[in-house]
């Protein structure tokens, strides 16, 4: 028994705005086919609802894309079931005290047992603290946010959002033009046939493109404070891991340079752990693991990625590897 509160939904926003995205383009198909008519239109019309039906069978399983979220405060303990962060289990019997920081959007609760701290974020719920004073066993005690400059915060999304954003209106402009020319008045069937074939793919990844501003522009954050380094991506694997849980950090880049068009960059955040328990306890990063290391693509964020070096040789100078930079192919 204890006290479940809700702490929103969980989504795969991205595998979702994908699946709407494949159905407006089946759609579209479907219904070019009918204008254009003949064995052109039919083989149009064909692809279009073979792509339907891989959306239709793809959203029968929809509570994979789909689920809440709920923190459990019990009696013997407490925890998170996230499926897209970092879910923790923890024992009261096993702690010292537990703190609670709270800001406008997000909480931190911080776990203090004989061995250290731990700490993990949370969206904020107002049922927290009292649910965690009533059933915790051991001391709950309010701590303030870190001051002004003790957390450096970097958004590495927005960038290469806005690459999509310029590519799908690309897309969308060329195809609306090739359907202009399909359905004129004065254009022959042949042209109709080939400039819609061309056209309608480009207007609706277009299309596709507006309707993926959510996941597109979405705000994928860096923390990095005196006590953790935290991924924070809301479509995708977010997770927290302590300073003392690493071996090293740095900055890893590939250049590639051209006085013409400019340099063009691929950086990554490097952690290695400390320990042979790390994989185990952070099974939410795998998908960063490379060799003996865990790798983190931010694309062309060098201004971000140089960002987050300061931050991680400001709050972890002993774990610091340093910013390497090697030129190469990207």
């Amino acid at each position: 028994m204890g006290t479940r509160i809700k702490l929103g939904w969980e989504t795969r926003i991205d595998q979702l705005t994908l699946a709407v995205d494949f159905a407006i383009v089946g759609v579209g198909l479907i219904v070019l086919g009918a204008f254009l008519g003949g064995v052109g239109g039919v083989l149009v019309i064909v692809a279009g609802t073979l792509v339907t039906l891989v959306v239709v069978i793809r959203m029968n399983g929809w509570r994979s894309l789909l689920w809440p979220r709920y923190l459990t405060v019990g009696p013997d303990g407490i925890g998170d079931d996230t499926k897209m962060g970092t879910p923790f289990q923890v024992r009261w019997a096993d702690l010292v005290s537990v703190g609670v920081i709270t800001e406008p959007k997000r909480m931190t609760l911080v776990f203090t047992s004989t061995q250290g701290s731990r700490s993990y974020r949370i969206p904020r719920r107002d049922a927290v603290l009292p649910a965690l004073r009533e059933a915790a066993g051991c001391p709950v005690v309010e701590l303030p946010p870190p001051p002004e400059g003790e957390r450096v915060v970097v958004d590495v999304g927005a960038r290469q959002g806005w690459y999509g954003v310029v590519g799908g209106a690309l897309a969308g402009f060329f195809g609306v033009s090739g359907l202009v020319a399909a359905f004129g008045s004065q254009a022959s069937t042949g042209v109709r046939i080939v400039a819609g074939i061309i056209g309608a793919p480009l207007a609706l990844i277009g299309l596709a493109v507006l309707l993926s501003l959510p996941v597109l522009l979405r705000k994928r954050l860096v923390v990095v404070d005196a006590t953790a380094f935290t991924w924070d991506d809301p479509t995708e694997q977010s997770f927290t891991v302590p300073w003392t849980d690493l071996a090293g950090a740095g900055i890893d880049s590939t250049v590639v340079r051209n006085m013409n068009t400019g340099n063009r960059y691929s950086v990554h955040i490097v952690l290695v752990p400390h320990g042979p328990q790390f994989a185990e306890n952070h099974r939410e990063m795998s998908k960063f693991a490379k060799d003996s290391r865990y790798v983190i693509p931010l694309g062309d964020a060098a201004g971000e990625g140089n960002t987050i070096g300061d931050a991680m040789r400001r709050f972890a100078p002993a774990l610091w590897l340093g910013a390497n930079e090697k030129r190469g192919l990207i």
